[in-house]
């Protein structure tokens, strides 16, 4: 377990920095923050850990946040506007 653990970390930071190369490094960076979200869902759902409001609240901001990061300005935008109805 101990080598597999080693393996996959060292294969996510080679992912992590391929990504970093060919994206912009705000988008990479706030899809690999996701990561906390999905220990936090994983562990609900595996673990039968509880989750309080405010675990589950922080979550959803940080997933949010991800979301609103990596999204480029001119579709940001036009998703902002058709959630406030200003545009169809």
């Amino acid at each position: 377990m101990l080598i597999l653990a080693g393996v996959a970390g060292a294969l996510s930071w080679l992912f992590y920095f391929l990504a970093l190369r060919d994206g912009a490094a705000s988008a990479v960076v706030a899809i690999d923050r996701l990561s906390i979200v999905f220990v936090v869902v994983i562990a609900a759902v595996t673990l039968g850990e509880t989750a309080s409001w405010r675990t589950l609240g922080g979550a959803a901001l940080m997933a949010l946040g991800a979301f609103m990061i990596a999204l480029p300005d001119d579709q940001f935008l036009r998703i902002w506007k058709q959630m406030l109805g200003l545009i169809k």
